[in-house]
């Protein structure tokens, strides 16, 4: 249902449709922080589909921004691996910028 949510609306494709319409009810700058519908309206938008309430309440811009952000972690994370002395802490900086790169 992902790839085309609009088949069954109402059913299967409700929560990714409730998310694509709280995405584009952002506009450039938002509804404000608090201010957005979509948290109501997007069955799990706390924890599953939580891009769409940032992207909806912060607009694109505060979206971009928060893309971003997590960009600047997995990069650092990964420099902090190169930079490392001993091969433990290379692999653990790795592997957390890979786990914060996942979870974006």
């Amino acid at each position: 249902m992902w790839m085309n949510p609009w088949q069954d609306p109402t059913g299967m494709g409700y929560q990714v449709a409730q998310s694509l319409f709280a995405i584009s009810g952002g506009g450039i700058l938002g509804t404000g922080l608090g201010n957005g519908i979509g948290a109501a309206s997007v069955p799990v938008g706390s924890s599953d589909f939580i891009f769409s309430i940032i992207a909806e309440e912060l607009g694109f811009i505060g979206a971009m921004a928060v893309l971003l952000l997590f960009l600047l972690v997995v990069m650092r994370a990964f420099t902090v691996s190169l930079r490392a002395k001993d091969r433990f802490g290379r692999i653990l900086a790795a592997g957390i910028a890979i786990i914060i790169g996942t979870e974006t």
